[in-house]
């Protein structure tokens, strides 16, 4: 049996990431392509491909339409779409929406975009730390199941 030069790399690259055990569900659900979390997530694995669609097809709709005069985030769950960020007036915030409204799959769409500049990068940062703290909280807790929340952070307000 031969094996490849890559092959090496990722045999090492498992091995010592196995050998932290803090490491390994991350490494092993990351090279199941997710799979980890289409087993522990209540939906089924066809709505969670459907938001992932509406996520990646409508934050690229709102780079392309938007570019940098915007701060969009498109977050969906169970086809239910959240707006969060900023633009710089109302007729942006209702374009966004409509924009939204026209992906394929969307039942509804709640618009959370706030008429302002963009937050910083410091910002995001902490946004995305609290996210990251209100998920591990669902995860330590054990009367709720973790996957049926989804945590968004934007500017300092945490919506689930």
């Amino acid at each position: 049996m031969t094996f490849k030069p890559w092959t090496y790399r990722v045999a090492l690259a498992l091995g010592l990431a196995l050998s932290v055990s803090a490491c390994a569900p991350v490494l092993v659900g990351g090279a199941m392509g997710g799979g980890v979390l289409v087993v522990t997530d209540r939906r089924t694995s066809g709505s969670q491909l459907e938001d992932e669609s509406i996520e990646l097809k409508g934050n690229a709709r709102m780079r392309d339409e938007f570019g940098d005069r915007a701060h969009i985030n498109v977050n969906s769950y169970n086809r239910q779409v959240l707006l969060t960020g900023q633009v710089k007036n109302e007729q942006d915030r209702t374009y966004a929406m409509q924009l939204a409204q026209r992906l394929d799959n969307v039942k509804t769409v709640i618009n959370e975009l706030e008429i302002g500049l963009p937050t910083s990068l410091a910002t995001r940062s902490k946004d995305l730390l609290v996210s990251t703290k209100v998920r591990a909280t669902f995860v330590d807790s054990k009367d709720l199941f973790a996957n049926a929340f989804s945590v968004t952070t934007e500017n300092g307000v945490v919506y689930l």
